[in-house]
């Protein structure tokens, strides 16, 4: 046979989000008797009592046995833990009374049989940590009902506070100070019974430990399971848990005579006149009350038993107000961390935490004489280049005016050009003339060859001319260039200007960073320096903040709705801000920002509502509760209250798991419902029900059958 760890099927929920609760499981469980969801407890709470017993009991399976006895009873009593009460508490009640009743059976087998101490089961750890665990348990079950609560949850099952908080009722920073009462509480008590401060904290961090702790404990839990169905209709149990259902049977008469204990003064006539019938002469005291033998059944006398009696209603029509209620923090609007953004000495601080600041207040100085000096030496660039300016200025108008000279010395040439050509023209027809007349015989050879040497001599000055325009060209040329570079060096000195200036205002920037300056109006709330150390910037943020200037006139509270009601949630719905720490603080205001995306590790989605702060005395990082009033439900559904709805199980995924019991002529039907919302106090169905059907109040009573013969309750007469 396979003693392996067995498959859980999934169990829906009650709730919209999240896993089975205890309370949805302990419905299933008295409701239908659903094994499975009686399973998935003692599998939750298993390594809190087992750690429980073995604290008090040395022999492991003494302690197994009580583990044993205490989900028996459960299995049995389940329908007496009360509406709202922690079933991890009242378990470790439960397993520390089976824990004691185990010791104590053992402690008085010795002793009538004369045993010495050493037959008994040695302990497997140090007999004095052993003794100041089941002092501590004592201690533990003594506590005051609510401190009792936050301990088991949180140093016991290991809980964090908000899952406490969630299961108790109450914020996280309540579930903390009811657990350091009970830790001061404790640590107290054991230091008057004779246990030293030290060895108690050793013990609470002990019980801690254990509470994060993994047992093997599958095979023990499988026999657990299996021996509750019978345990619980008082059948037959196996041999196996013989001893664990004597336990759980001793256990709970215990359990009912405290009970009755507490109603011992409207009762007092009767339990007197019951404990004289049933007290023996010589009963042990320490025995426990034993119940008296059932009487014979007559066969054919007994009587059918009464059908239930039921309370009925219409259902009203209109869906429920989609209204969220969660908790959340107080985060600044606007907060700035004001960082030292150049290295030097700290010269002056003039605030302090919890100074109120003016926007562009001096708070604090920084001493950087070196940026002085830069100042300085950017003054001095600016005035030397300004100074290279004029003189580049100067030469460019030189090299205009000299390329304005080159270029008049061009015509000149070009004149001179002009009268040479003039001149060998003239030259030239006054050779031709006199050729002409020396050919006719009228000249003389001397006459010719001078005017020849006239006309050669001017051509030769024309081409001269010619050279010279050339020459002034190419002087134009090589003034014109001179120009272009004087120009490029005024453009090299206008740039070397604005260089020294950006130079100069880099410096008025970094002096101007030595005075550090609110940035905008509210209170100091972190100071990191003072005068005389050197400040710098460094690598991380953290090590360069200086100051913490946050707004007070306004926060944010940042909250979350589950993915469930991500499809309601609006900017601008209602939202109603209280306080636990501030009771007469009560803050109308509306959605301000929602995230848009859900978170896929907690399926939430953050949503922050803005707040006036100043005038409420709110603070950043307290605590607020919000509740969220979102779009109404569908006009065609129908509310009844949250008492007529039961849970079923799912035969397939689609079908509903919800259903409620519809009178009809004498008899209660089982009726499934689609459930599409549900408050503290109503639930809203879209099918499955007509307005016109009478629907069963109370029917957790009515044990999960199909159909029941009821009786309706008669309304009181009118007194």
């Amino acid at each position: 046979m396979n003693h392996g760890p067995r498959r859980i099927p999934r169990i829906p929920s009650l709730h919209s989000t999240g896993p089975p609760v205890d309370t949805d499981l302990l419905a299933r469980f008295i409701s239908a008797g659903d094994e499975v969801a009686f399973e998935l407890l003692v599998r939750r709470h298993a390594p809190m009592v087992v750690a429980a017993c073995r604290r008090v009991l040395a022999d492991p399976n003494d302690a197994d046995d009580a583990f044993q006895a205490t989900f028996l009873v459960l299995a049995r009593k389940a329908a007496s833990v009360a509406r709202g009460e922690v079933l991890a508490a009242w378990l470790y009640r439960v397993a520390c009374r089976a824990a004691f009743r185990i010791r104590s059976d053992r402690l008085r087998r010795s002793a009538r049989e004369e045993s010495s101490a050493e037959q008994l089961p040695a302990p497997v750890n140090d007999p004095n940590v052993r003794e100041l665990e089941r002092v501590l348990d004592e201690e533990i079950a003594k506590l005051p009902e609510r401190h009792r609560v936050a301990f088991v949850l949180c140093c016991l099952e290991g809980k964090t506070g908000e899952e406490a908080g969630r299961l108790i009722g109450c914020p996280p920073g309540t579930v903390s100070s009811r657990l350091t009462r009970a830790r001061e509480r404790l640590r107290d008590r054991l230091t008057r019974r004779g246990f030293a401060p030290t060895l108690a904290i050793t013990a609470l961090t002990a019980c801690e430990e254990k509470a994060a702790a993994a047992f093997a404990l599958t095979t023990l839990i499988d026999s657990t399971v299996r021996a509750a169905p019978g345990f619980a209709t008082r059948g037959s149990t196996a041999p196996s848990t013989a001893r664990p259902a004597t336990i759980a049977e001793g256990v709970i008469r215990t359990m009912n005579a405290t009970k009755l204990k507490s109603l011992a003064p409207l009762f007092a006539l009767g339990l007197l006149a019951v404990g004289g019938v049933f007290a023996a002469p010589n009963a042990d005291p320490k025995e426990e009350p034993t119940q008296p033998p059932p009487k014979a059944k007559v066969e054919g006398t007994e009587k059918p038993p009464p059908p239930p009696v039921v309370r009925l209603v219409r259902p009203e029509r209109g869906g429920l107000d989609r209204v969220s209620r969660s908790s959340g923090s107080i985060e600044p609007l606007q907060q700035a961390d004001l960082l030292a953004a150049i290295s030097g000495k700290l010269e002056h601080v003039n605030v302090d935490i919890g100074d109120h600041v003016k926007r562009g207040q001096l708070l604090a100085e920084i001493d950087a004489p070196a940026l002085a000096l830069e100042q300085r030496q950017a003054r001095s660039d600016i005035e030397q280049a300004k100074s290279q300016m004029v003189a580049v200025e100067a030469q460019m108008k030189a090299a205009r005016a000299e390329v304005m000279t080159a270029k008049i010395l061009v015509k000149q040439r070009e004149i001179e050009l002009s009268a040479a050509k003039a001149d060998f023209t003239a030259r030239k027809r006054a050779h031709d003339r006199i050729a002409a007349h020396a050919k006719a015989g009228n000249g003389t050879q001397s006459t010719l060859d001078e005017a020849e040497r006239l006309a050669l001599t001017a051509e030769a000055q024309m081409q001269g001319a010619a050279v010279a325009i050339e020459i002034a060209q190419s002087d134009v040329a090589i003034k014109q260039s001179q120009a272009l570079q004087a120009e490029a060096n005024v453009g090299t000195a206008k740039t070397k200007i604005d260089a020294a200036h950006l130079a100069l205002e880099k410096a008025r920037l970094a002096l101007d960073q030595t005075k550090i300056e609110a940035p905008f109006d509210g209170v100091v709330t972190r100071r990191n320096a003072s005068p005389g150390e050197h400040v710098r910037p460094g690598e991380r943020a953290a090590e360069r903040v200086l100051l913490t200037i946050t707004r007070i006139d306004r926060m944010r509270l940042v909250t979350s709705v589950p993915e469930s009601e991500v499809a309601h949630a609006r900017v601008g719905a209602s939202a109603v801000v209280t306080f636990p720490a501030l009771p007469g603080v009560r803050i109308n205001e509306r959605i301000s920002r929602i995230g848009f995306a859900v978170d896929p590790k907690t399926s939430l989605m953050r949503v922050e509502v803005d707040i006036p702060a100043a005038s409420n005395d709110i603070r950043p990082g307290m605590y607020g509760i919000v509740t969220l009033n979102f779009a109404k439900g569908p006009a065609d559904a129908l509310r009844v209250p949250i008492s007529a709805v039961v849970g079923i199980p799912q035969e397939k995924p689609e079908d509903s798991d919800r259903a409620v019991y519809v009178y009809r002529n004498g008899k209660a039907r089982l009726t499934p419902v689609r459930v599409s919302y549900q408050n503290e106090k109503e639930v809203e169905i879209t099918s499955g029900l007509t307005a016109d059907d009478l629907v069963v109040t109370n029917a957790r009573g009515l044990e999960w059958k199909a159909e029941v013969v009821v009786e309706v309750e008669r309304p009181a007469p009118p007194k």
